[in-house]
């Protein structure tokens, strides 16, 4: 499903998305429902950037992230990328 690079350190993970997905589209649908994506490729130089999302949680109060963390789940599950969500 998803990959979750550097979640032992920092304030920041990275979310590398399945291949055939694309980052910027899906944070476009997902500030619809006011959550805030950075996508990943915009980081990357080269032809094949990967796909994924940039997330930080230091500004993120603790209340607020498990309901930020479903409003992701139903952007993916509206994408087919992740049908368990929710």
């Amino acid at each position: 499903m998803l990959e979750v690079v550097g979640g032992k350190a920092g304030m920041h993970l990275a979310v590398l998305l399945p291949k055939g997905f694309r980052d910027e589209g899906i944070a476009e649908q997902a500030a619809l429902q006011k959550l805030w994506l950075w996508p990943l490729s915009p980081s990357y130089l080269g032809e094949s950037p990967s796909q994924g999302f940039i997330l930080g949680f230091a500004g993120t109060q603790a209340q607020e992230m498990a309901p930020a963390v479903q409003k992701l789940g139903a952007v993916l599950k509206a994408r087919r990328i992740f049908p368990g969500a929710v």
